[in-house]
């Protein structure tokens, strides 16, 4: 029977174990009730069943097999006086072992496959995709570099202002400052080499005054700047030197918000200084 119970349900549950499990070679078991049929029973009945069905039907099987089954040598098997067909190859043998009728059963090697069937393997769900690569990073800004304020030997002669460089176009009494190098904070502010910052007229001094620092005054209009606002024009007056190369100007600009609302005024002084081959070119 111990050779039945293992053949039969070894591949019905792996984890059930028989007291024929681990025999020595040439080991046999017989049992003193029919279990061979009733085991053959329990298993046809697994086999259309499901998985529980079947781990039922091997408790089943090993209590009856602990409950009427013992282990003995192949050599001391008693005389068959009976025998059984149990299924196909698979027969159940009787016979007297001392003064007790005892069954057993032998079995294809075959039968071990016996056993309900068995659902298919579920298979791993799908790995994911792997995610995208991150998007390249924006490409920097490059680097503003200022403006110089210097010039060289031969340089035309050029005039700054708080950074930048300027060109003063004189035509007749009128005066016109363009930016030529604009510093970084203005060019964040959309100032562009060729803008105007102050345009206006000269004045002489009045009639009967004399001075020895200025030669003439100045008014006119200059412009405020803010990122994202268009250029702000304000009133300024001013003088130029005597020796005609340092213009000052004051006025009060407006100060306007993110949304390039006025918010206020401020006062400021700009101061345009001539370089040349006399301050040899501000070296």
């Amino acid at each position: 029977m111990c050779r039945l119970a293992t053949w039969l349900l070894s591949g019905l549950l792996a984890a059930a174990v028989l007291l024929s499990a681990g025999l020595p070679a040439g080991a046999a078991g017989v049992c003193s009730q029919p279990v061979p049929r009733v085991a053959l029973q329990l298993l046809q009945e697994a086999q259309s069943g499901n998985a529980t069905t079947g781990t039922r039907a091997v408790q089943t099987i090993n209590h009856l097999v602990r409950q009427y089954c013992i282990d003995i040598d192949d050599g001391k098997l008693p005389t068959v006086d009976y025998s059984e067909a149990l299924r196909d190859q698979c027969t159940m043998y009787s016979g007297v072992l001392g003064r007790e009728r005892v069954y057993w059963a032998i079995c294809p090697t075959t039968m071990a496959q016996a056993g309900p069937p068995q659902p298919p393997p579920v298979p791993d769900p799908p790995l994911p995709p792997p995610p995208p690569p991150p998007p390249p990073p924006p490409p920097r800004p490059p680097v503003c570099q200022e403006p110089s304020l210097k010039g060289g030997s031969g340089s035309d002669k050029f005039w700054e202002s708080n950074g930048s460089r300027f060109d003063l176009e004189p035509q007749r009494n009128a005066r016109i400052f363009r930016f030529t190098g604009v510093r970084c904070s203005l060019r964040a502010a959309g100032v562009e080499n060729g803008t105007v910052a102050f345009t206006g007229v000269i004045k002489p001094l009045p009639s009967g005054t004399k001075s020895d620092t200025i030669s003439y005054n100045y008014e006119g209009t200059a412009y405020a700047f803010s990122n994202g606002c268009a250029p702000a024009p304000y009133s300024v007056t001013g003088s130029a030197s005597k020796d005609f190369r340092r213009v000052t100007l004051t006025g009060r600009p407006p100060v306007r918000d993110a949304q390039c609302r006025t918010t206020g005024f401020d006062n400021v002084t700009i101061e345009f200084v001539l370089h040349d081959e006399q301050d040899k070119w501000n070296q």
